[in-house]
């Protein structure tokens, strides 16, 4: 089976244990230096700040309102994930986000306080200049 595309956009679901608290995540780059930043979905119980809700009918894994969890970003090495979503053993891979989602998803990352200017400028969340620092 070929490998899935590493893109912003992909659903994974990892598969865990009964009875575990496992959420869907989301890929928010393109890979660099051999990594993808990812976000994980979660409830309310988890995530009250609401940076991103998404409803169910939103994507086909939502069956609850859901946020991007941007507090749980994550640095993913991303050499074998296409095979690894490919395969399926480890994770379910669920179609990607709608490119509306998407730009909802990535616009609410652009913005958020849980993840530092500097991952935004390495992922290409934000331009250089856009996550400047300025002294005055």
């Amino acid at each position: 089976m070929p490998p899935v595309a590493i893109k912003p956009g992909v659903v994974f679901w990892p598969i865990g244990l009964e009875g575990q608290k496992i959420h869907p995540w989301i890929i928010l780059s393109h890979p660099v230096d051999g990594c993808v930043l990812l976000a994980n979905l979660t409830d309310v119980i988890h995530d009250p700040d609401e940076e991103c809700v998404l409803q169910v009918g939103d994507h086909p894994c939502i069956s609850k309102t859901s946020y991007v969890y941007f507090a749980s970003k994550a640095e993913w090495p991303s050499k074998k994930m296409g095979h690894v979503l490919a395969e399926g053993k480890l994770v379910t891979h669920y179609e990607d986000l709608s490119p509306e989602i998407l730009a909802k998803v990535i616009a609410a990352a652009r913005t958020s306080r849980h993840m530092a200017d500097d991952i935004k400028i390495k992922y290409g969340l934000l331009s250089k200049k856009a996550g400047a620092q300025y002294p005055f």
